[in-house]
Formats: C-alpha cells, sequence, structure tokens
C-alpha cells in the first residue's frame, strides 16, 4: 500500500470490495500477499490506477525494509538496480518526498 496516498485501512477496504484475502507481510507494515480468487485482477481497479497500491514481489520489498532511514530528510540513496521501478518507488514511498534518490540500471 503507498502510504502517501492510501488510508491505513485500505487492504480491508479492498477486501471487501473486490473479495480479495489481504494477508500482511511479517518485515513490512505496508505490504500484503493477495490471493485474487475473486474480482478483478490486482492491476484493473480504479484504487491501482489512483497509485493507492503497486504491485511487486515481497522479495523486492525486503531490502528496502532492511535500509535505516531514520532521517529520511538526510538520505542519498543510490539504487543501481532500479529496473523495473518498484523498489525505487518504495524507496520514495518511505522517505515521503524528502532527500534524493539516484536510480539507475542498464540501458
Amino acid at each position: 500500500m503507498n502510504p502517501l496516498k492510501a488510508q491505513s485501512d485500505l487492504a480491508a477496504s479492498l477486501q471487501d470490495r473486490y473479495g480479495w484475502q489481504c494477508t500482511p507481510l511479517e518485515f513490512c507494515s505496508t505490504g500484503f500477499r493477495v490471493d485474487t480468487n475473486e474480482g478483478p485482477a490486482l492491476s484493473n481497479t480504479i484504487e491501482y490506477k489512483n497509485g493507492l497500491y503497486y504491485i511487486q514481489e515481497a522479495s523486492s520489498m525486503l531490502p528496502v525494509e532492511l535500509f535505516n532511514l531514520e532521517d529520511p530528510e538526510e538520505s542519498v540513496i543510490l539504487d543501481m538496480a532500479a529496473s523495473p521501478g518498484g523498489k525505487t518507488s518504495f524507496i520514495a514511498e518511505l522517505l515521503r518526498g524528502q532527500g534524493s534518490i539516484w536510480a539507475l540500471d542498464r540501458a
């Protein structure tokens, strides 16, 4: 879930609205494993299109969760494997619009 845009009860709202099962990730307060046996595809909702959540593997979220971002305003992050952008987006959410991110990848 994108903490810059989403309310804290978004997972419950998605469960009610689409019949999805949203299970919190143990290591990430904004991450959920989503079972979509019912309802639309994850990328085919108004919430997704409005940036309330981003789709990515839990394995891409773990490295970001290990960062020490106690002082986001002073943070300078170099993401040397930025494509397709999931980790970089997650870093930006955690920085809450502060600090700097240099996102690079091989063209």
